[in-house]
């Protein structure tokens, strides 16, 4: 008796709260029994909300008095630039969220600022007023740069959240220079 041999292409695709997603592949019968052959089905998400950006050779002095949180941002507030983003934009250096949710990524930043002085970094929800997250550290090193790298983990964001980089001393009213840095962010779950 001969086997049939019967494959079945699949393409599936659809949109689950604004997220676009996908699965192709095929599944195979032979004589009545259905296989699946070796990474023959994938899921995939095509797209999610996200954002990507920085700056480089800058050479921006942000004004510090020492223990109060100043905005990383020039005099024009164009500093930070987003090179890819959607659901997420950057307007006047300040991160706005279009949809709500949990979101997940990284910053850094390269500055110089007086020697041994020690250097906060944060991220300020201006929407709620409120710090995100934890601030994290860096020491001065005078003519050499010092960089700082932070993870990022933003929980129940609303849409219309507004975020901002914000810096300061803690040693002294000492500024800072900052010269490159990047970001990314991107939506993890509701």
């Amino acid at each position: 008796m001969r086997h049939l041999l019967i494959i079945l292409f699949f393409c599936i695709s659809g949109s689950l709260f604004g997220q676009n997603f996908g699965a192709s592949g095929w599944i195979s019968a032979d004589s009545g029994h259905f296989t699946s052959g070796v990474g023959a089905a994938m899921f995939h998400q095509d797209n999610t909300w996200h954002v990507f950006g920085g700056f480089q050779d800058s050479a921006v002095t942000i004004t510090i008095t020492e223990d109060v949180y100043s905005h990383v941002t020039n005099a024009a507030h164009n500093l930070w630039t987003g090179i890819e983003a959607d659901g997420v934009s950057m307007s006047g250096d300040t991160m706005i969220i279009a949809n709500a949710g949990d979101y997940f990524g990284a910053f850094e930043v390269t500055f110089k600022t007086t020697n041994a002085n020690s250097v906060l970094f944060r991220i300020f929800n201006v929407t709620d007023n409120a710090q995100q997250g934890f601030s994290t550290g860096a020491t001065g090193r005078g003519a050499d740069y010092a960089t700082i790298s932070k993870p990022l983990y933003f929980y129940g964001m609303s849409a219309g959240d507004r975020l901002v980089m914000q810096c300061t001393n803690v040693d002294a009213s000492n500024n800072i220079t900052v010269h490159y840095a990047t970001y990314f962010l991107t939506y993890l779950h509701d």
